[in-house]
């Protein structure tokens, strides 16, 4: 029995990292395609959302011309 629905969070330190992360499993070869294999044969009904921070950490307030 699977659960009917989770939440995977994944956080990075910045955009390099991300791209760090994400370069590392792009090429989909050897055990990363294995494992994607094995889990996404069995995800069904799936929906993405990226979601970051706001307001960014260097955003300026009291300029905001509403």
């Amino acid at each position: 029995m699977f659960a009917p629905e989770f939440h995977i969070m994944l956080e990075f330190d910045g955009l390099a990292q991300l791209d760090l992360a994400f370069g590392s499993v792009a090429a989909r070869s050897g055990i990363v395609e294995s494992l994607h294999h094995s889990v996404n044969s069995r995800v069904q009904d799936v929906s993405f959302a990226l979601y970051r921070d706001f307001p960014d950490e260097q955003r300026v307030r009291g300029d905001e011309q509403f």
